[in-house]
This record gives C-alpha cells, sequence and structure tokens, in this order.
C-alpha cells in the first residue's frame, strides 16, 4: 500500500519546513524594552527564546539608546543568531557593576553574528578612570566591554565600539570570527 501525496500536500509540507527553518526575528520591544532605560531583563529573555528556536533567528535592538547592563548570552543555542544592534548600548558607569569581569559575554556558540551599525559604549572614561576603590562594591581587575568565548563560525561587522581608555574586546578560543569592526 503506497502513500499517495497530492502537489498542493507537497506544497504545504514544504511551505512548513522553510518557515521552521527560516527561524524568527525577535525586537526587543515585544519584551518590554523601552529606550532610554535597562534592556538587560528583555535583552535577555529575548536571546533565550530565540536561543531556543530551531533556524536563523535574529534578535533586534531598534535604534535609540538604551542602558545595558552585564551580561552573559550563552549557548548552545538549536540553531544560528544574529544579534542586530542598531541602537546605542550604554554600559554601567561604575566598577561595582561587573562582578563578572566582562560587560557583555558570548559564550559557546555555533552560528553567531553581531551587526546592526549600532554602538557598544562601555563609558570607559568612567570606569577606567577611577583611581580609588572607596564606596566601590566591587573593585577588582578593571571589566572586558566586549568579550567571545569559545565562538564558531561567528562574525561581527558593521558594529562601533567605544571605550575610550582601554581596548578591552576578547576573544577566547574562538574559531572563524572575523570582524570589521
Amino acid at each position: 500500500m503506497g502513500l499517495k501525496m497530492n502537489l498542493p500536500t507537497i506544497a504545504l509540507f514544504l511551505l512548513l519546513a522553510a518557515a521552521s527553518a527560516a527561524g524568527a526575528n525577535i525586537n526587543i520591544r515585544k519584551y518590554g524594552a523601552q529606550v532610554n532605560s535597562d534592556i538587560t531583563p528583555a535583552l535577555t529573555k529575548a536571546w533565550k527564546d530565540a536561543c531556543q528556536t530551531p533556524g536563523t533567528n535574529t534578535v533586534v535592538i531598534p535604534k535609540g539608546t538604551y542602558r545595558l547592563g552585564a551580561v552573559q548570552f550563552m549557548g548552545p543555542c538549536k540553531g544560528h543568531i544574529e544579534l542586530q544592534v542598531r541602537g546605542i548600548l550604554l554600559a554601567p558607569g561604575d566598577r561595582g557593576y561587573f562582578k563578572s569581569g566582562s560587560w557583555v559575554n558570548f559564550q559557546r556558540i555555533d552560528g553567531f553574528t553581531l551587526s546592526g551599525g549600532g554602538t557598544f559604549d562601555a563609558k570607559g572614561k568612567h570606569v577606567w578612570g577611577k583611581r580609588s576603590c572607596s564606596g566601590i562594591r566591587y573593585c577588582g581587575d578593571l571589566p572586558i566591554s566586549l568579550r567571545f568565548d569559545f565562538i564558531t563560525n561567528g562574525l561581527i561587522k558593521d558594529i562601533n565600539h567605544w571605550i575610550a581608555n582601554s581596548s578591552t574586546l576578547i576573544c577566547w578560543a574562538a574559531k572563524t570570527l572575523p570582524s570589521n569592526m
């Protein structure tokens, strides 16, 4: 007994397969992010959702200025992820916010693109300019602004990175991570 499939059934199957491979386009505003506010919780949730969705997924930070606390974006993910930063992301201006030792950390991701033409403003002058630890909750080593650990098949393009007083972009055990920052 053979299985007969007509043309509309085959077309529907191919359409559903293509849609699932396409992934998702996730705007952080759908997660409650607003201009001139802290987007850390919204961006973290959007990343987790994109990471758990098969296919190629894009997390979009629209134009505008946003505050972003110390954050880690962890893999492995079920598909490729593109983080499109179209706006300006501002780091906290106090070393006390960097207990993990870095501001933005991407870890263990296979298939990752950072793009969008936006800016990471690490507020280097405010963070690195402090000479005393008096009144600072955490006062260890100076934080790393952008960190890429164990990234495979990655790409960094059209991103601005302002640090002011130091050059702290770290790539650790990354394979195929070209950049034109």
